[in-house]
């Protein structure tokens, strides 16, 4: 099984696919343009299959959106931090 989401926030908007395998284990990459967007603000990503980054891998269904969000969650933090550092919102 495979299903489409999307994520939508003030700083990313993307889609990305969450599989379940016969165990019942969820997965998901994001899309390389995110994974390149979350490293350049120090947000470390795991690898999956085939040394590809931005795996992510839970039990449930709840838990991988989870774990994504949180992820994307930090990505907005660091970016407004870095924005405030130049000076750019006070």
């Amino acid at each position: 099984m495979r299903l489409k989401k999307n994520i939508s926030t003030d700083k990313l908007n993307f889609e990305y696919f969450i599989n379940v395998n016969k165990d019942g284990l969820f997965s998901a990459y994001l899309p390389k343009e995110i994974v390149e967007k979350l490293e350049q603000y120090g947000i470390q990503v795991a690898y999956g299959r085939g040394h590809r980054k931005g795996f992510f891998e839970a039990q449930s269904l709840a838990d991988i959106e989870n774990r994504i969000l949180k992820t994307i969650q930090k990505f907005s933090e660091k970016k407004w931090k870095m924005l405030e550092k130049k000076g750019r919102f006070r």
